[in-house]
């Protein structure tokens, strides 16, 4: 059954690389046969991403031949394009120094992120030079020079809350705050990274989570190691359940886990987990990542008495460490080997490593030293940033109070305009209803005078043919005028 799941994930692995050869093979064509120098810009920054998105060797010299490419068209006459050639110059400084960063030349990272500063400042592009600044600060960060590091994340968060974009605030956070964990203020630290946890949940964005949440896990690791293991298993879960790739997801949780079950000498355990995060360094090509559970998956097998095993990672450690050059990644596994060649009796290699690990003790206790100045500024810093927050907020109580008077006074004029036509509804619909009123004992007394016009009518004619009536007797009864006349002669 194992064979037949193994057979199936290699055709499926087989089929995804067949078809990721198929697209490049598809953009180099573009890039050949397109007219237009933008669209060979494009097409080439297409197949620099995907190359760094598969951990191509080739990737670095793409961004090479896009850099070139780039900078032969800004130097030609077509000013009509140059915006966009920038832009595509941008990009591949940006991943040259990304790819620098990652392997063993941060320095030379440095100095095309500088590049890209200038270029972003030159567009006046906002939005993309908060990436840049925060790609330096952790360059600087891994180099222990914690005061430049802050300087960068801290121009980058500014950006960001600019721009109010809430992931890259989020993850500016999280850095700040690993700088005041590195200078062991737990305190600060933890505000930040809770900060970054909340707006993480808030976005639903998987990757964050699980980064804020390893991070407090860790800050908890050294006095509490039950609520660290709730933070470690509640990113392991979110992380499982997401099928997250991310590099700062699946072997992040598996190495911390492996760290909390070593502090408990749970042996076995933090073998497993060790060895999974060692897995998953691998396949994103994280060499120190790779180094740093190498050196662990060393210790456990030392403490176990495999001395031949806990001698192989070792070495394997040591190398990575020494290829990166990061004075923090290779005093661990140095330190390891003289307890390893000292159990061994050999001397010469056990007194090697030893001077070789004080040496990089040395200047690591140097760094601390510095610090520890640097902690006192930042406690300072994070103080005027703490009052700066609560006069803030003490303003936007009192603009809140202010607006929450100025509604209440809208609310009142409000119901007192409302009260008013109410009333003067009222009044109207009385004055409406008197007239009504007023109409109708109009109209009755109008039927009533007709009424009786029309009796004073019918009785005066009655009157008038009585008199008619009595005229026309009296004439019957009386002489004629023409008989008076004849007997008055």
């Amino acid at each position: 059954m194992k064979s037949f799941s193994r057979l199936i994930l290699l055709c499926l692995l087989t089929q995804i690389s067949w078809s990721q050869t198929k697209r490049l093979d598809s953009l180099n064509k573009v890039f050949i046969t397109a007219a237009n120098d933008t669209t060979k810009c494009r097409a080439l920054l297409l197949i620099l991403e995907q190359e760094i998105s598969t951990a191509d060797t080739n990737a670095f010299n793409r961004t090479q031949q896009l850099i070139k490419f780039c900078e032969n068209k800004l130097n030609s006459n077509d000013t009509v394009n140059s915006y966009f050639y920038q832009l595509f110059l941008l990009n591949a400084l940006n991943s040259a120094g990304y790819l620098m960063q990652r392997g063993s030349a941060p320095e030379k990272g440095l100095e095309y992120y500088q590049r890209c500063v200038n270029i972003a400042i030159k567009l006046k592009d906002t939005k993309y030079l908060p990436t840049i600044y925060n790609n330096m600060a952790f360059v600087y960060d891994n180099q222990s020079n914690n005061q430049l590091a802050l300087t960068y994340y801290f121009k980058s968060l500014a950006l960001h809350e600019k721009n109010n974009n809430q992931v890259g605030i989020a993850y500016n956070l999280i850095n700040i705050g690993g700088i005041y964990k590195k200078n062991e203020d737990i305190k600060s630290a933890l505000i930040y990274y809770e900060k970054s946890l909340i707006i993480m949940r808030k976005l639903k964005n998987i990757v964050g989570t699980i980064n804020a949440l390893n991070n407090i896990g860790a800050l908890y690791l050294k006095t509490n190691t039950s609520e660290a293991l709730k933070h470690f298993k509640e990113a392991l879960f979110i992380s499982k359940k997401s099928n997250s790739k991310d590099g700062n997801g699946l072997p992040i949780t598996y190495y911390w886990l492996g760290q909390t079950y070593l502090k408990e000498n749970n042996l076995d355990l933090a073998l497993s987990y060790f060895e999974s995060a060692n897995e998953e360094f691998i396949k994103i090509k994280d060499l120190r990542g790779i180094a740093e559970s190498h050196c662990y998956i060393g210790e456990v097998y030392w403490r176990k008495k495999s001395i031949k095993e806990a001698l192989f990672h070792a070495k394997k450690a040591i190398k990575l460490a020494e290829e990166i050059g990061i004075p923090t990644t290779i005093y661990k596994p140095a330190l390891l080997l003289y307890k390893i060649y000292k159990e061994n009796n050999n001397a010469k290699e056990a007194l090697a490593h030893y001077e070789l690990y004080l040496k990089l003790r040395d200047s690591i206790s140097n760094q601390e030293s510095r610090n520890a100045t640097l902690k006192s500024q930042l406690k300072h810093e994070y103080g005027l940033k703490a009052a700066a927050d609560s006069i803030k907020m003490l303003e936007d109580k009192k603009l809140n109070q202010l607006k929450l008077i100025q509604e209440q006074t809208q609310k009142k004029y409000l119901y007192v305009g409302i009260g008013l036509i109410a009333v003067f509804g009222l009044f109207m619909f009385n004055r409406y209803k008197v007239t009504q009123n007023q109409k109708q004992i109009i109209e009755d007394q109008k039927i009533v005078v007709e009424k009786q016009k029309e009796l004073v009518d019918e009785k005066q004619k009655e009157i008038l043919d009585s008199i008619k009536y009595a005229r026309r007797i009296q004439q019957a009864l009386l002489p004629s005028n023409k008989y008076i006349k004849n007997k008055l002669q």
